[in-house]
């Protein structure tokens, strides 16, 4: 994103100066919007907004402003690109979108912190043209994508497609041979049980993927349920693991399953240890305040707050009026 005050061209210098006069934006967009969109935004309450978009590459032959005005209770924007080239730059459609993009996530950034349910402003895009030829290249988003200009229309820009794996049942992802392995270990892997018997009702399949060239895909996958899976029957997952693929690969998997089982050992021996010593400062604290040892000389030697020490104290003051 550029300063919108340097100027690099004299078409940008003009173009920009002019719409910098609140009259000449306002007649601007009199001018130009479609009726529709004058009829829904207050044109005499335009002003110039400091950002541009232009990429820094293109500063000789594009220039651009972004204008706000009333919509409703919000703002909307209105940004014009100055085309000040003498001949038709076809790739203006893709990268007008791009920098409309571009002002949607600043504006987001913009307010995220203030309002986390904020709605998008509106974003009108208007290319501005002074050319010596007329203006012949293609401004429909849609048409970029040639004979598959229907397709495009009739899924970009819709309600994104979202595949919820939780609402998808086994046995439709089991349909697929290939596809199933990735889909069933991140249903399931947070849930132990549930995902081995997914992966065991697969296993047949494995041998199959693998024979194909599959190795790679399937210990992945396995590493992944190893990773991030919650197995607490390990005895189980071998056994499906040596059963379902060749012993090179199983044995790699069970090398990195042992590993993480040595892992997961040592921290809760060291959580162990952590949680003993806290228990035993606990007692230490205990035996302080019923000596009537102050609170404050307490927490020095034990490192627990004094929030902690004066609720185990009203805790020990109520044992004893008990």
């Amino acid at each position: 994103m550029s300063d919108a005050n340097v100027i690099h061209h004299p078409h940008d210098k003009l173009f920009k100066v002019s719409l910098r006069n609140k009259n000449v934006a306002m007649e601007f967009l009199q001018a130009h919007l479609p009726a529709s969109v004058l009829e829904v935004v207050d044109a005499s309450s335009v002003r110039i907004e400091k950002n541009s978009y232009v990429d820094s590459r293109l500063q000789s032959t594009e220039s651009d402003v972004l204008l706000s005005v009333r919509h409703g209770k919000t703002r909307a924007l209105v940004y014009v690109l100055c085309e000040h080239q003498s001949s038709v730059d076809h790739g203006i459609t893709l990268r007008l979108w791009t920098y409309v993009l571009q002002i949607l996530n600043d504006y987001q950034e913009m307010h995220s912190s203030s309002c986390r349910n904020s709605t998008m402003p509106v974003v009108f895009p208007i290319v501005y043209y002074n050319g010596k030829s007329h203006y012949h290249g293609n401004l429909d988003f849609f048409k970029l994508f040639g004979e598959y200009e229907n397709l495009a229309r009739e899924h970009l820009l819709q309600p994104i497609t979202l595949v919820e794996l939780s609402e998808v049942s086994d046995g439709a992802l089991m349909a697929f041979n290939w596809y199933s392995l990735m889909a069933l270990a991140m249903k399931h892997v947070r849930w132990g049980e549930r995902l081995l018997s997914a992966m065991e009702k697969i296993s047949t399949n494995l041998g199959a993927l693998e024979q194909s060239g599959g190795g790679e895909y399937i210990e992945a996958v396995l590493k992944y349920i190893v990773d991030q899976g919650d197995l607490r029957n390990e005895a189980r997952f071998e056994t499906f693991v040596r059963s379902s693929i060749s012993h090179p690969l199983g044995e790699e998997v069970m090398t990195l399953a042992d590993r993480y089982v040595e892992k997961g050992m040592q921290q809760g021996m060291q959580k162990g240890e952590l949680q003993g010593r806290r228990e035993e400062k606990l007692d230490i604290a205990k035996a302080m305040l019923l000596k009537g040892c102050d609170s404050h000389f307490i927490s020095s030697v034990t490192n627990l707050s004094e929030t902690e020490l004066v609720e185990m104290e009203v805790k020990l003051n109520k044992e004893f009026a008990d």
